[in-house]
């Protein structure tokens, strides 16, 4: 094949050279003169045409061909793609219907050298590389797990909805199989006909009067154990304790007439009598014999702790002699013994023939009781009832 002729009239045989990669487009023909072409199976171009698809072709094997030979001959070749030489129209001839074709024929032999050049480089029997088979295997390995485990997860959902499946079902028949049994007589047993059943209905009808009312509860009426709730019980338990263990000493047949026997002592909590002395104590008891003795038995009482000035038994006869009231060394019946060294006081209720003295008194022992007891006149010193009253 022999390429076009060159813009300066001279020819070169495409298989003894190689076309330089950037040769500029020959220069057009002027109108009125031809341009002799040589090329086999090509025929003359008339100054007005493009060339042919066929002349491209030819020309796009003998670059080709050209560049071949030039990497099996030449020490060293150039990896820049060959670029054949196009003829470009004339300036007068305006086709724009064809310039998206030209600029696609000028792309397609670049592309082409480039493949054919790379091929070629690369040489028949380089070895291709196996690393994307191996990284395909890998993948494959990786989805076979991923879908083995995705097969496990939709069996265990698939069992786990048979389970629910089943419960659910169950629940139904067991919900409507319950009003059933329930409705069934048991052991055959008949229900009773209806007119007695109406019968009995009737029995039973009652009417409301109405006139009668209707009892609503009342907060008010409620109420919850106070502190002072719980004390007062207390002390009440303790009352009925002390009038037990009174009425089992046989002291009101032995003639006590204290009126306080089953109030609480200080020891159990207990107050003040009437008279301000603690109840039970000896000094309350002797107060109220002194104000029995004068007709006092109920309060307001004369002789009490502020007329006498004295609280404990111990200050009784400082009291006494204070006042300027009697007392002495010989036992009178209606006098105070008093007992210096035991802190305690007793009511002279008797002289007997020998001389001796009986007593009345509480609280002897500690044990806020009634008591009584005979005594040697030596044994106590007495103070005389106090001109009160």
């Amino acid at each position: 094949m022999r390429a076009a002729d060159e813009p300066d009239g001279s020819r070169a045989d495409v298989t003894s050279a190689t076309v330089p990669p950037a040769t500029p487009a020959p220069t057009p023909a002027t109108p009125g003169t031809t341009s002799s072409t040589s090329s086999a199976g090509t025929s003359p171009a008339t100054p007005d045409a493009l060339p042919s698809r066929r002349a491209l072709r030819a020309a796009r094997e003998a670059e080709a061909l050209a560049a071949a030979s030039a990497d099996e001959t030449a020490p060293a070749r150039s990896t820049d793609p060959v670029i054949p030489a196009i003829p470009v129209a004339p300036e007068s001839v305006r086709v724009p219907e064809l310039q998206p074709a030209a600029a696609q024929l000028s792309f397609a032999p670049e592309v082409a050298a480039a493949e054919f050049s790379g091929a070629h480089a690369a040489g028949p029997e380089a070895p291709r590389p196996r690393a994307p088979r191996a990284k395909r295997r890998r993948r494959s390995r990786t989805s076979r797990a991923q879908v083995v485990s995705a097969l496990g997860r939709r069996e265990t959902r698939s069992k786990v909805s048979a389970a629910g499946a089943m419960l659910a079902i169950t629940g139904l028949v067991a919900v409507v199989a319950l009003p059933v049994y329930a409705a069934t007589p048991n052991d055959g047993v008949a229900a009773p006909p209806a007119d007695a059943r109406g019968a009995g209905a009737s029995a039973q009808e009652f009417v409301v009067a109405p006139t009668a009312q209707v009892e609503t509860a009342k907060r008010d009426e409620f109420s919850a154990t106070s502190a002072a709730d719980l004390q007062r019980i207390y002390a009440n338990a303790l009352r009925e304790q002390n009038m037990q263990a009174y009425l089992a000493s046989g002291a009101g047949d032995l003639g006590d007439d204290y009126p306080w026997f089953a109030e609480l002592s200080d020891t159990q909590g207990g107050g003040l009598s009437p008279l301000n002395y603690y109840y039970r104590e000896c000094v309350d008891f002797v107060a109220w014999r002194l104000n029995r003795d004068k007709g006092y038995t109920h309060a307001p009482f004369p002789i009490n702790w502020s007329t006498l000035g004295a609280g404990s038994a111990y200050s009784w006869r400082s009291a006494w002699e204070s006042h300027g009231w009697a007392t002495g060394t010989t036992p009178q019946v209606g006098a105070v013994a008093y007992f210096a060294g035991q802190n305690h006081v007793a009511y002279v209720s008797g002289i007997l023939g020998n001389g001796d003295v009986l007593l009345e008194e509480y609280n002897y022992g500690s044990d806020h009781l009634y008591g009584q007891r005979i005594i040697s006149a030596s044994d106590a010193y007495y103070l005389y009832a106090p001109p009160i009253g």
